[in-house]
């Protein structure tokens, strides 16, 4: 498979529980159209601080539907492009925001636990 060739630009955000160390995770999904979601990154926030920083491609992604022949078809998912979604769970609660890098680095997410 060879991917197009795309930029990256860097999410960013703070975790807040309130207290230190700050035990919280990410997630970052990306959301194909029509499904499914992908897991393309994801770990501890910065237990000191809270921050969590992303260094995402602003491309579209590039899929196949299985078949039983080959070659597989691959082509890309212009509607999905530099979007995605960061989610932080802490405890049994997880929160989520939608960034999109297609234009350069969005600002920055904040979640704030209990």
């Amino acid at each position: 498979i060879d991917p197009a060739v795309s930029i990256t630009h860097t999410a960013t955000g703070t975790a807040s529980t309130g207290t230190t160390p700050v035990d919280a995770t990410v997630t970052v999904i990306k959301k194909y159209t029509g499904g499914p979601n992908v897991v393309v990154a994801g770990a501890p926030v910065d237990a000191s601080t809270g921050a969590l920083a992303y260094t995402l491609s602003n491309g579209a992604p590039v899929r196949a539907t299985y078949g039983a022949s080959i070659p597989l078809a691959f082509g890309s998912d212009g509607a999905a492009a530099g979007r995605y979604t960061i989610a932080v769970t802490s405890g049994a609660t997880t929160k989520s925001a939608d960034v999109d890098v297609t234009g350069g680095d969005p600002a920055p997410v904040s979640f704030t636990f209990p």
